[in-house]
């Protein structure tokens, strides 16, 4: 009978002992090639059918068949009709498909997993509590460190299950080593051979924890002193932190930090909690803090602690700030930031004006949905890239005209991808031809 393309593979039985004429293997193959039609036909449907034979005759003993590779041709000759055809449907379905946030829906019982080939370097590690929010603690290893294994400071707050098991931890990532595998499965031969490096190279993760008051919505480190950090607890209360001593019992075991260590200083002027908070990158201690009423409040250093301007504060956002960012290089940064807000909007402020409840700069539509975090770019100064709750990217260009600073932007649902130079994203836009770098 012509064959369709989804003729199944005849299974060549297991012979108690008897062998098979080689001849007659061969006739098999070439009659079951001629009776699927021309150029309709799979590889695996000969290959398989010729090489079971031939092992057949080659053992001369009882086999049982490979029927996991049996099911595979089987399936293989369901599905497609032609035989370029058909190997593109199969690398469709085992290669891994990328999800793209805002095209893509999630079935019921799907997980994202994560690509261990798209990273350089990737550990795991694990603490007791969850922990919402991290901040990277600049040390003086180097800033464009690129020798492996590598170091890391990093603080990070706990989530807990109840208010006082929470804490704040300052912790040492060592022995980052550049991860050898890709994702593809390996033999048990590669895995005994391996097991002795891979214990050589193992990942260290480290820390000194210090009692939080309330769990930590967002943390951050002060980057021209990274053993200050500031919290913001849900308590609805934002902490000043002195870590200097756990820093440095991470890298002297002998070294034993404060029992009982408290924040520094502490500012209970907003009305709600919060998770918008910023240090500047320019003006050592000057810091900035959102909270859920939209309201923002300007950190400025005194001796002995902070002048917190909760009675000027920056009120232009109609819902929770979430998110805040000074402008790091560019004309005017030292006192220009931007804040994004559940409100869907993207606003940029100058400290220097007076009138501090309109925004130098008001994208009311930002976003289709919160948007929840924004970063202005380290290398172009005007460019800033937010996100919302959506999955949804969209960037803007800060600009000055005769009307005044002005954002220029894109949205849609762009989807974005690596570029080689690690500062920058390389994002299309949702109009055809269109590409922009954040």
């Amino acid at each position: 009978m012509p064959g369709q393309g989804k003729r199944r593979k005849q299974r060549v039985p297991a012979g108690g002992g008897e062998e098979e004429d080689e001849a007659e293997g061969e006739a098999e193959a070439e009659e079951e090639e001629a009776e699927v039609a021309p150029g309709k036909r799979r590889r695996a449907a000969a290959s398989g059918s010729a090489a079971a034979a031939g092992g057949a005759e080659d053992d001369g003993q009882d086999e049982e068949p490979d029927e996991s590779c049996e099911d595979e041709d089987d399936e293989q000759l369901e599905e497609g009709d032609d035989e370029d055809v058909g190997d593109d449907e199969e690398g469709e379905q085992g290669a891994p498909r990328i999800w793209r946030p805002g095209i893509d829906q999630l079935e019921e019982g799907e997980q994202l997993d994560m690509e261990p080939g798209s990273y350089d370097m990737i550990h795991k590690a694990q603490v007791e509590w969850p922990c919402l929010s991290f901040d990277i603690v600049r040390d003086d290893l180097g800033a464009q460190r690129t020798a492996y294994p590598m170091t890391a400071y990093v603080v990070a707050g706990t989530q807990a299950e109840t208010s006082g098991d929470n804490r704040l931890y300052m912790m040492k990532w060592s022995r980052l080593y550049k991860t050898n595998k890709d994702g593809r499965e390996e033999s048990d031969d590669d895995d005994d051979s391996d097991s002795d490096s891979d214990d050589d190279h193992e990942a260290q993760l480290e820390c000194k924890g210090v009692p939080h008051p309330g769990g930590v919505n967002r943390v951050r480190s002060m980057p021209q002193a990274g053993h200050i950090c500031a919290s913001w607890a849900d308590t609805g209360k934002v902490h000043m932190w002195h870590l200097e001593g756990q820093r440095k019992a991470l890298d002297k075991p002998s070294a034993q930090p404060a029992a009982g260590a408290k924040p520094i200083f502490t500012c209970d002027a907003h009305a709600e909690e919060g998770f918008a908070l910023d240090f500047s990158p320019h003006d050592t201690g000057r810091a900035l803090s959102g909270c859920n009423d939209g309201k923002i409040f300007l950190w400025e250093p005194v001796q002995g602690g902070w002048n917190v301007g909760s009675e000027t504060a920056f009120s232009g956002h109609s819902a929770a700030a979430e998110d805040v960012q000074w402008k790091k290089t560019g004309a005017g940064s030292q006192s220009i930031f931007a804040s994004c807000s559940a409100d869907r909007s993207l606003r940029v402020w100058d400290v220097r004006e007076k009138g501090r409840k309109k925004s130098a700069v008001h994208v009311p539509d930002a976003h289709g949905s919160d948007v929840n975090v924004l970063s202005w770019s380290p290398c172009v100064g005007e460019l800033v890239v937010t996100g919302a709750d959506d999955g949804g990217l969209a960037g803007g260009k800060e600009g000055r005209s005769e009307g005044g600073t002005k954002v220029r932007r894109h949205g849609g649902t762009p989807t974005a991808r690596r570029c080689p130079h690690p500062p920058l994203l390389e994002s299309p836009g949702h109009d055809p031809g269109e590409v922009y770098i954040f």
